[in-house]
């Protein structure tokens, strides 16, 4: 596959180009920012949108700021001759100027299109992949300083990729002594994911060797030398002279003790005093209490009675009033009953009854002329039946008005009258109710009196008890009260010898803490050896876990080793000139891999492409490494060189390839694109 046409406008530097590409090898010449690179970031930008320096998502725009839609199209032939045109445009969303002023950058928008049809970025690159163009992988077949810029782990995961001779488990059984990594790799691990977890686990063991002395140092600091036994002859000692200590106050609990038996009996004295009264009071002050309460319950009954016949009488009162309303009510409508009149008048009736036929209505109201005699006829006997209707009507309006007037004042006769002897007996039952209240209101002072008098009885009956027993009380209360005097002063003292005790106490508990706590310090050594023993255990442990690590590691060398030599020959035979030394050995003997692409010079020494091999051999090296991809690959991708001002044009004209080589070269000649 070959890059056929480039066409390029308002990208970067360049405004317009537009140019047919050689049908062999093309060089793009011109002098420094003529657009050399440009062009070829143009093309890796659509295919892996990287510029020639390897940047992501290039800046694309113009310098001097002006509004464009930068877009490039290339037109690629196919190993069978067909061609496909590829395109790339950008755009920048327009700004507001305050978001301008403010220098916010534009965001961009890509689209794409393969044969003028608009594609979305995943179609793009779908489309690609059906035309042989890997968007993913491209970079390193199409670049020549891709491949070599890795770092050589990398480079060599790529190259072991393209090895097909060997697996890993066949290079393993290959290997001499190397049993446990073939265990894991029957456990569908790689030789990749062994080596990560053997050297997680290294580490992790080489950490613990390295920290668990120092916790075993730090667990020993903390043991404490205590001679046990003594201490426990000293503890026991310590608590029996606290128990001692303690019983010199029992003496005055039994004081006190006694002291409160007497109160008890005194209190006893007391209230079988205070029951003798109680009964005495019981059966002198009965009769007198209730004598007392009989007056009092016939005073407030008098009282509830007055109260009663005042509700009732204001009630009554209140209910004759109101009749005496209703029959004022009744008066007034009987009234207005009798003051109405029928809007039909007697005169009305006669006057209409008196009206006779006008035989001058009987004339046109158009020629003035007389009706015939028969029209004439029939409107005069029309008038009188009107008339007689209307005599009749009113006739018997005005009578049934007046049958409906003489009803309603009979009714409010009979009303008024009964109202009127609803009143009056209303005001008989006040005038009695009045009487009844009188009688009782006479009543109350006596009832009162009666009150006053059987409670001064009762309370001089109280009284005379009171002072019987009062002298008797006295001397029991007095004694309770010298008793319980003496209960608080025995209280007292024995306060005074808890609180002598307590500090005598307090300072023997604080050597008891003391000794338990030097006691506890034997547990804590126990403890204490049992965590050494347990690190030394972990030591051993982490000890025996390196030692396996190291050996996997010896494993994993010596299958590398031989990885290396097994492969290295179906690892170059991808390449015609370049060679990759996967393996060395050191000047102590010691072996290390690498990976180091080198090419043969004139002399017939292998030299490293960039290190000891010239520019143009390196060159040479570095486009066989893409070609030798690619193929692999089973691609057929245009290969861009930078730097071919290096070469005259008979050395480039040397350099054969099957793939499509773009060369850029710095000259003194505007842009120009030629076949070399």
């Amino acid at each position: 596959m070959r890059i056929k046409k480039i066409t390029i406008s308002d990208y970067r530097g360049i405004r317009e180009f537009s140019t047919e590409m050689p049908d062999g090898n093309a060089l793009i010449s011109g002098v420094n920012g003529c657009g050399k690179t440009t062009i070829a970031t143009a093309v890796m930008d659509v295919l892996a949108k990287k510029d020639y320096d390897l940047h992501s998502d290039p800046d694309v725009f113009p310098d001097d700021g002006r509004e464009c839609i930068p877009t490039v199209r290339i037109v690629f032939v196919d190993d069978d001759g067909a061609e496909f045109e590829v395109a790339k445009i950008t755009k920048a969303k327009k700004l507001k100027p305050e978001q301008v002023a403010a220098g916010i950058k534009a965001p961009i928008a890509n689209s794409y299109e393969v044969n003028s049809v608009p594609k979305n970025e995943r179609d793009f690159k779908a489309s690609l992949k059906e035309h042989g163009i890997d968007p993913d992988t491209i970079l390193p077949m199409m670049h020549p300083d891709v491949f070599t810029g890795q770092n050589w782990k990398d480079m060599r995961k790529t190259l072991f990729a393209m090895t097909t001779s060997h697996t890993e488990m066949e290079i393993a059984e290959a290997t001499e002594d190397v049993d446990d990594v073939i265990k894991l790799l029957n456990k569908k691990l790689t030789l990749e994911e062994i080596a990560a977890q053997n050297k997680a686990t290294y580490k992790l063991a080489s950490e613990q060797c390295d920290a668990i002395p120092n916790q075993i140092i730090g667990a020993e600091s903390t043991k404490k030398e205590v001679d046990a036994k003594a201490l426990k002859e000293e503890l026991k000692a310590t608590e029996e002279e606290v128990r001692v200590i303690l019983s010199g106050a029992s003496a005055y609990d039994t004081e006190v003790t006694e002291l409160d038996k007497a109160i008890v009996e005194q209190q006893s004295l007391l209230d079988a005093l205070d029951a003798e009264k109680h009964e005495e009071f019981s059966t002198s002050v009965q009769s007198a209490r209730e004598k007392y309460e009989d007056a009092r319950k016939k005073y407030y009954d008098l009282e509830d009675e007055a109260q009663k016949l005042k509700r009732a009488i204001d009630s009554k009162q209140m209910e004759a009033d109101m009749l005496q309303g209703k029959v004022t009510d009744l008066q007034q409508r009987y009234k207005e009953v009798k003051a109405r009149t029928c809007d039909v008048t007697p005169d009305a009736i006669a006057k209409r009854k008196a009206e006779q036929f006008d035989a001058k209505s009987a004339t046109c109201q158009y020629c003035g002329q007389m009706l015939p005699k028969g029209k004439v006829s029939e409107m005069e006997a029309r008038f009188v039946k009107n008339r007689d209707a209307d005599v009749k009507a009113m006739s018997e309006r005005l009578a049934e008005f007046e049958d409906e007037k003489k009803t309603r004042l009979a009714v409010l006769v009979v009303s008024g009258k009964q109202a009127c002897a609803d009143r009056d007996n209303v005001k008989e039952d006040v005038a009695h109710l009045i009487t009844l209240m009188e009688s009782t209101t006479t009543m109350i002072p006596k009832a009162k009196e009666a009150v006053d008098v059987a409670q001064r009885t009762m309370m001089n009956v109280e009284s005379k008890v009171d002072e019987k027993y009062a002298e008797k009380r006295r001397t029991i209360v007095s004694n309770i009260e010298a008793l319980s005097l003496k209960v608080r002063e025995a209280e007292r003292k024995k306060e005074e010898k808890i609180q002598e005790q307590h500090d005598k106490v307090e300072a023997k508990q604080a050597r008891i803490e003391e000794i338990q706590n030097k006691l506890d310090y034997v547990k804590l050594n126990r403890e204490v050896d049992k965590r050494v023993r347990e690190l030394n255990e972990s030591l051993r442990k982490y000890g025996q876990q390196k030692a396996d690590c190291e050996r996997i590691n010896d494993m994993l060398d010596r299958i590398s080793q031989k990885k290396n030599e097994l492969l290295s020959d179906e690892v170059n035979s991808h390449f015609n000139i370049v060679k990759f030394r996967l393996f060395e050995y050191q000047k102590n003997g010691n072996y290390k891999e690498c990976c180091v692409p080198m090419v043969k010079g004139d002399d017939g020494e292998w030299r490293e492409i960039g290190i000891a091999a010239n520019t143009a051999l390196s060159l040479l090296g570095k486009i066989d490494i893409a070609e030798g991809l690619q193929k692999f690959n089973d691609m057929n991708l245009p290969i861009i060189i930078d730097g071919a001002e290096r070469f005259d044009n008979a050395s480039l004209s040397s350099i054969k390839s099957d793939r499509q080589l773009i060369f850029l070269a710095v000259a003194n000649n505007p842009l120009k694109v030629s076949e070399v």
